[in-house]
This record gives structure tokens, sequence and C-alpha cells, in this order.
């Protein structure tokens, strides 16, 4: 009996011994949460101005009459009779440039300027008096002028355009526009010859068949914005422009009242 309580005793305290030397379990830290990526901020694309707010460039254009046609003046009576004709000469190629500000919307507006030139080929022919049919001499007043005359003009216009895109939008865009325009005579400069019984004497006098200095008239076109990989917009267009008053208009000097004109601007 002994003998077994000293077994009992012997594997109690070896028990005891082994959970002594054995570690208590132990709970495991929470993971911890994965950092999160840096946050990065939206991007923002820049809108590009296909139709800058500002831009400027120069001008070249195309009449297809230049702006003083041919005319005849025909006066007679018993005692003066006058025949004068004018041709009308000259390049219809102009140039100038344009400066134009964006608005809001599809719409903007453009100042523009051209120079202009015409030539004129002037002949005159008067007889003044009467002849005496009883003698062989001719007693009227003969006289033949001959006029070659160059004129610069200046026309000027601000037209209000609307495009077919808004202007931040790509690609090839099309336009209306309208709005007054002004013509001022720049120079005038004449080489007359004027013959009286066979003596011939030359002056400079400009002509004098000027009546308005400056005119007045309205603009109306069309045209076409096209845009490069360099930054230069090319823009052709058509342009047709009433003119309310005539610059020329006394015996057969003659301004035309409707131009018709092609354009070709580059602006940047």
């Amino acid at each position: 009996m002994e003998s077994i309580r000293l077994r009992l005793l012997t594997v109690m305290a070896a028990a005891s011994f082994v959970n002594a030397q054995t570690p208590a379990p132990t709970t495991p830290a929470p993971a911890k949460p994965a950092a999160e990526a840096p946050k990065q901020a939206p991007t923002t694309l820049k809108k590009v101005n296909y139709v800058r707010p500002i831009s400027a460039g120069g001008t070249f254009g195309f009449l297809a009459l230049v702006p003083v046609g041919e005319g005849s003046f025909v006066s007679a009576t018993n005692v003066l009779s006058r025949n004068d004709e004018t041709k009308s000469k000259g390049s219809p190629i102009g140039f100038g440039g344009l400066v134009q500000v964006a608005l809001p919307k599809k719409f903007a507006v453009a100042a523009t300027y051209m120079i202009h030139a015409s030539k004129l080929e002037t002949t005159k022919n008067t007889i003044e008096g009467i002849d005496n049919p009883f003698t062989t001499a001719d007693e009227r007043n003969i006289s033949d002028v001959k006029e070659n005359s160059s004129i610069k003009y200046r026309d000027f216009g601000i037209l209000v355009r609307r495009y077919d895109k808004d202007h931040t939008k790509q690609g090839v865009r099309v336009f209306v526009e309208g709005g007054p325009s002004f013509r001022a005579v720049q120079s005038i400069r004449t080489t007359r010859t004027t013959t009286i019984l066979g003596v011939s004497t030359t002056d400079n006098k400009p002509i004098d068949k000027k009546v308005q200095n400056l005119t007045r008239g309205w603009t109306g076109g069309i045209g076409v914005q096209y845009n490069d990989d360099f930054g230069f917009r090319v823009v052709p267009e058509f342009r047709y422009t009433r003119w309310m008053d005539k610059t020329f208009d006394k015996d057969s000097y003659n301004s035309r009242k409707n131009q018709f004109e092609v354009i070709l601007s580059i602006t940047f």
C-alpha cells in the first residue's frame, strides 16, 4: 500500500514538472492591415483652344473684278461735243492682315485690313465751236487728252464670325461671318498728256472725279479653318461686299458696288 502511494506521488510530481516546462499557448496578435497606396490626385486634362483667345496673321486676297470698272461718257450739243472712255486695268491681288478675338460659345470677332490698287487709262476727245463751211480751215477747238492713273485703296472691316464647333473641339471648322466695311483712298497718281492743235503738254494733276474719300459697305462671307501641328491656322474664305457709295461716279469713271473676293489668311 505504501508503495502504491509512493508511485502515485511520483507520477503526479512528474506530471506537474511536465506542465511547468510546457509553455502556455499564446493568442496570435491580430494582423495589421496592409498599408494603403497613396492616393493620386485626379488628372485634369488641359483644354486646347483651337480657336485661340487672340490670333493675328497675314492675308492675301484676289478680287474677281478690280474696284473701278470700264466706262464711257458721250455728250453733244451744237457747240460742244465730248467723248470720254475709261479702261480699267491693274492687278486684282491685294494683301493685308487681321486680328481675331475669340468670344464665348462659338463666336469670334475679326478686324481685317486690306490694300487694293486700280489702274485707269482714259481718253478724252473734246470738240468746241462751230466749223464755218465756207472756209477751208477748221475753226473748232479740238483737244485730245490721255490719262494714266494709279489708285490705292485701304479696306477695313469688323466681322463677327460664328464657327460650327466650340473653340476647344478638335478638327476642321467652318464659319460664317458678317459686318461693316470701310474703304479709304490712300493715294491717286495721274500722268496726263493734252494735245491741242498738234501741240502736246504734260501734267501730273490727279484726276478730280473722286466724290467719296470714305466709302461704307456691308460684308458677308464663309470660310474654313485648318489647324496644323506647328500652331498655325490656314484660313481660306470667300467674301462678298456691297458698297453703299461709289468712290468714283462721274463721266466715264465708275466704281463697282459689288465686290467678290477670295482670301487666304495664315494666322498664329
